[in-house]
């Protein structure tokens, strides 16, 4: 960066140029390495299966998704931008409902993605939870499994958790069930 300043010594007479060099190139190297790094970090996580989200809970209990990454499209229908852009909690965009905050006084607020979330932030360590959701119309088994959580010195508490599509699991499980059901009478 180069700044250059006339000066005068008399209104009507300049007496020269004040100026000074800063050489920028070591920030400017920092700041490409840490893109870098950054665009490494997402494109492994959005070539993982599943979708990472980071939450923050607040002192109050406000929950804060700060960080959504890998294949929302699949597991909730929805882009991850539009999950961060949106301003409304993720599991209500990935539900296709509207704004939980917009719900009218009596309505159902039973959410398997925030009853999940609930389930692992109340444990207060690593923990694992399977529910069922229905994404575009369709029944799927998801996996949430959170990581340890960091707490803050403002009193939140920050959780990374991983979300997977286990419903082909979940469908093995039961052909086995009824495949071992159907074989006890031809057995007997």
């Amino acid at each position: 960066i180069l700044w250059l300043h006339r000066f005068n010594v008399t209104p009507d007479q300049v007496g020269g140029l004040l100026g000074t060099f800063v050489d920028v190139s070591d920030i400017r190297e920092a700041e490409a390495r840490a893109r870098a790094s950054e665009q490494r970090l997402i494109d492994t996580n959005d070539r993982l299966p599943g979708v990472i989200v980071r939450i923050t809970v607040q002192a109050g209990g406000r929950i804060v998704y700060d960080y959504v990454a890998g294949q929302t499209q699949a597991l909730f229908g929805r882009s991850r931008s539009v999950l961060l852009r949106s301003g409304r909690r993720l599991h209500a965009v990935a539900a296709g409902e509207p704004d939980p905050e917009e719900k009218a006084a009596g309505q159902d607020e039973h959410d398997p993605v925030l009853a999940a979330i609930n389930r692992i932030v109340a444990s207060g360590t690593r923990h694992e939870v399977e529910f069922s959701v229905r994404v575009k119309g369709q029944m799927r088994w998801t996996r949430a499994s959170s990581g340890t959580p960091r707490h803050e010195a403002d009193d939140s508490v920050v959780w990374c958790i991983y979300f997977a599509d286990i419903t082909d699991e979940k469908q093995q499980a039961q052909a086995l069930v009824g495949a071992t059901d159907a074989a006890r009478p031809a057995g007997a």
